[in-house]
Parts: structure tokens; C-alpha cells; sequence
């Protein structure tokens, strides 16, 4: 109950702009790297045998870097949760075009048809057909998507041919352009 409570509270903060911002230059494999496993998620990567793989770009971008872990840490739960046992799950992150950098969780495992993958997105949505579980709020996806909003960007979570693939894209900083 606390954990719903602690989510609803995080993901109302997020949505109506209460949550302060430190936006600053990161360098981004400062920010993600294998120390933001968390216990739980090393447990349920252990146990279901996945092995989980970081391919970091170093690149400097603008974020707040509390929120960026939290929301990979959340969406790297997802991932070993739902993800294929005896799988990897690969975590990415590279410069694209426009000035991007972007974060992709990618895991092996059951297809999600798009009607129910923005489903997904609605606050506590648990549809235990879509994602055989029953574990968790229902919010993480929420959660993630409010706190990335903030920074002006947005999740995509796509699936193709067994693949499941959460991604976003944050600024980079200019002034890292220059050198």
C-alpha cells in the first residue's frame, strides 16, 4: 500500500509540474551504468537467468539526473520482469540527429499489440493477459512518462517480432557540441 501511495504521489507531483527540476550537463556514463541496478532487479535477473548489457555512448546531454536514473531504474525493472527467462536485456544510449541523445531498454519477449501498449500508459493499468503479472501499481510507465515530460521529452515503448523496446530522448548539451 505505501509503494501505491509513494507512486500515485510521485506520478501527481510529475503531472502537475510540482517536481523541482535540476537540470544540468551529465555526461552520460556517469549517469547510466550498472550501478543503478537496483537489489530487486539483480534478484529477478539472477533468478530468471538474464544477463544485463550497457552500450553507453559517452555523450554530455541536459537532465536532472535523479529523475533519468529513476526512470531507467524503473523501466530496467520492467524489463527483467517481463523480459524472456534465459534472455538479455540491453540498455543503450547514442547520439541521434536533432541535437539528441537517446536511452533504449530493449528485452526479448511477448509481443504487445499498440491498442494495449497505450493502454499500458494509463495510469493503473494492469492488464494481466497483456503482461501475465499481476505484480506492481500500474503506474511505472505512468511515472516515467510524467517525469520525462518534464525534461520535454516522451517514453515510446515498441513491439516487434518478440522485442520490447522502451525508449526516449533528452538535449544535448550544446556547449559539448563545441569541443
Amino acid at each position: 500500500l505505501q509503494d501505491m501511495i509513494n507512486d500515485s504521489l510521485e506520478l501527481v507531483s510529475a503531472e502537475t509540474k510540482q517536481t523541482k527540476l535540476d537540470l544540468r550537463s551529465l555526461a552520460a556514463k556517469s549517469v547510466f551504468s550498472e550501478k543503478l541496478l537496483t537489489e530487486p532487479v539483480l534478484k529477478i535477473a539472477t533468478d530468471r537467468h538474464l544477463s544485463i548489457h550497457f552500450d553507453i555512448e559517452n555523450q554530455k546531454f541536459i537532465g536532472d539526473e535523479k529523475i533519468l536514473k529513476n526512470v531507467i531504474r524503473r523501466l530496467t525493472h520492467n524489463a527483467v520482469k517481463f523480459a524472456d527467462a534465459n534472455s538479455e536485456i540491453e540498455i543503450t544510449g547514442k547520439t541521434i540527429s536533432g541535437g539528441l541523445y537517446r536511452i533504449s531498454i530493449e528485452n526479448l519477449g511477448p509481443a504487445i499489440d499498440e491498442k494495449k501498449i497505450q493502454n499500458l500508459f494509463k495510469p493503473f493499468t494492469l492488464n494481466e493477459n497483456t503482461l501475465n503479472h499481476s505484480v506492481g501499481t500500474g503506474l511505472g510507465l505512468s511515472i516515467c512518462n510524467a517525469l520525462l515530460k518534464l525534461q520535454d521529452s516522451k517514453l515510446e515503448l515498441l513491439s516487434k517480432a518478440g522485442k520490447v523496446t522502451a525508449t526516449f530522448s533528452i538535449g544535448i548539451d550544446p556547449d559539448s557540441l563545441q569541443n
